[in-house]
């Protein structure tokens, strides 16, 4: 039998899922952050983030949390292969002015985290966690870099968009330098009971009564 060259991809970042959000209140929903009390917690040049870190909690965000329900159940269903339910934890608005920037971080206590997009400025950017520490000389006039070997990942802040990725993924907002830039964050964990009692792995996260 003839077998012909091929790359096989051996391990893969689970990938980013970017849904668009179609209602009619978005614009209500950017009128209502603008207008949340902000701290910045990080020094001067760090973005600001919402005092309230359950925003999600109020009621102008009801057919909002339907549409991360459903984007959330579609990446557990097609990426993760489960049925098990991913519930929201905590819930905050980013607020980054012109000149400020979003640090270098992960969401821990996470499995996947959210972004959504309601005014845009500077990209966010994710880092290859995975990064080799050595580089090779690319090839000239071409781009050198593609899916298997490029170091940061880049996506622009597209209003009404929402990301979805895996919570472990370092990443970050360079310096702003368009229009105040507005994003929802989201962070996400199993409830109930999951793992395995055999192989001692189980947790329960329903309180006992």
């Amino acid at each position: 039998m003839k077998y012909e060259k091929h790359f096989n991809v051996m391990f893969s970042v689970p990938p980013l899922l970017k849904s668009y959000y179609p209602h009619d209140d978005f614009d209500d929903i950017v009128n209502y952050v603008k207008g949340l009390q902000y701290e910045t917690t990080n020094g001067s040049i760090d973005n600001s983030q919402s005092v309230d870190s359950f925003v999600l909690n109020e009621d102008i965000f009801s057919n909002f949390n339907e549409f991360i329900k459903d984007c959330v159940k579609e990446y557990t269903d097609k990426i993760f292969v489960t049925d098990q339910e991913l519930n929201v934890t905590q819930s905050w608005v980013n607020r980054t002015e012109i000149g400020q920037e979003h640090h270098y971080h992960d969401h821990p206590n996470s499995i996947l985290s959210g972004v959504f997009f309601l005014k845009s400025g500077s990209p966010i950017k994710f880092l290859n966690n995975r990064n080799c520490s050595f580089q090779l000389e690319h090839k000239k006039n071409v781009n050198p870099y593609n899916q298997y070997n490029q170091n940061v990942y880049e996506h622009p802040s597209e209003p009404r968009i929402l990301i979805l990725f895996p919570s472990y993924l370092t990443h970050y907002v360079p310096v702003n330098i368009g229009g105040d830039r507005y994003s929802l964050s989201f962070n996400t964990f199993p409830s109930g009971s999951f793992g395995s009692k055999r192989s001692l792995t189980h947790v329960n996260l329903e309180k006992e009564v």
